[in-house]
């Protein structure tokens, strides 16, 4: 069976009006034993960006941005794949189009401020990142790391 990949990119506020939605979200994010801790979606603004992944027509990951047209940049402040059904590189595309919406926004750079547990095994972020050919800028202290789009 080939993988069909669907991608959507939606505000806050229309997430935060789709029950559905939010229930597909949390089952994902309560996979993790740290996101069972809070509601992460408590912290959604109905300018917020979400980007929805879903594979096979069933939602595998999410991201989740707050854009800053005025200064050209974006905060990634939530990243989340679901364990079982992402395999491979599948989180790497979410991301690519997750830069690639914020690039069409004219956003110049994005900042990662995720949960440190959201890091996992990743002992090494920017060897990570520079491995897959993104490219990294200075980072700023509030932030796990930077990359240029």
């Amino acid at each position: 069976m080939n993988n069909e990949y669907q991608f959507e990119f939606k505000t806050g506020i229309n997430v935060l009006n789709n029950n559905q939605l939010l229930e597909e979200m949390d089952a994902i994010a309560f996979k993790y034993d740290y996101l069972k801790e809070e509601d992460v979606l408590q912290y959604l603004e109905q300018f917020s960006i979400v980007g929805l992944m879903r594979k096979n027509n069933q939602l595998i990951g999410f991201s989740w941005v707050e854009v800053d047209k005025e200064q050209q940049i974006a905060e990634l402040c939530w990243f989340v794949m679901d364990k079982q059904k992402a395999k491979g590189l599948e989180g790497k595309l979410l991301l690519d189009k997750t830069l690639k919406y914020c690039k069409n926004q004219n956003i110049t750079s994005v900042k990662f401020n995720c949960a440190s547990q959201a890091w996992g095994k990743i002992k090494n972020k920017n060897k990570l990142f520079e491995k897959f050919g993104y490219t990294l800028t200075e980072n700023e202290k509030d932030y796990d790391i930077s990359i240029d789009i």
